[in-house]
């Protein structure tokens, strides 16, 4: 791996085999790449445990210009990188925003605590079943690429017109 900074890297988000998510998560950690699997904490009276919050799907933060991504394409139990549209298309990055708060709120309820963070987050731990917080996730997700893209397509069209 390379020693670019922080500042240049951006959240991607990893699509994995099926039932493989932890095992992507190892994989690609051993091959030295930065991963964030937000998991759900249950506990009962006897058995405290975990498991992935989102079913198939973990986080991975990469430079577009020195990271290696077919490396990542190439890793056992990753199915690929999500990108918007066909497999060719830009890929689909998060925003740390989105990162950040998964970790205030992970950290949070892991300790039981009382968590009044943003409506987002707070909506995808809501959903009982991995699937459709998945789904609820590239909703979101998706929802802000088209803002921006019309936002972008907005200011564009003002300048063409002044």
């Amino acid at each position: 791996m390379n020693s670019s900074s922080a500042i240049e890297k951006k959240w991607y988000l990893v699509a994995c085999a099926p039932k493989q998510v932890k095992s992507a998560q190892y994989n690609l950690l051993s091959q030295g790449f930065t991963i964030y699997l937000p998991l759900e904490y249950s506990h009962s009276e006897s058995i405290d445990s975990s498991a992935p919050l989102f079913h198939r799907y973990l986080f991975i933060q990469l430079d577009r210009c020195f990271d290696n991504w077919m490396l990542v394409r190439t890793t056992p139990c990753v199915s690929g990188l999500v990108s918007l549209g066909h497999p060719h298309s830009s890929l689909l990055e998060v925003p740390n925003y989105i990162i950040d708060s998964l970790h205030s709120r992970e950290a949070e309820s892991h300790q039981q605590e009382a968590f009044h963070g943003r409506q987002l987050v707070n909506s995808l731990f809501s959903v009982n079943n991995g699937v459709e917080r998945s789904m609820l996730l590239f909703e979101t997700l998706t929802k802000e690429h088209q803002i921006i893209h019309e936002t972008e397509t907005v200011e564009h069209l003002e300048s063409a017109y002044r």
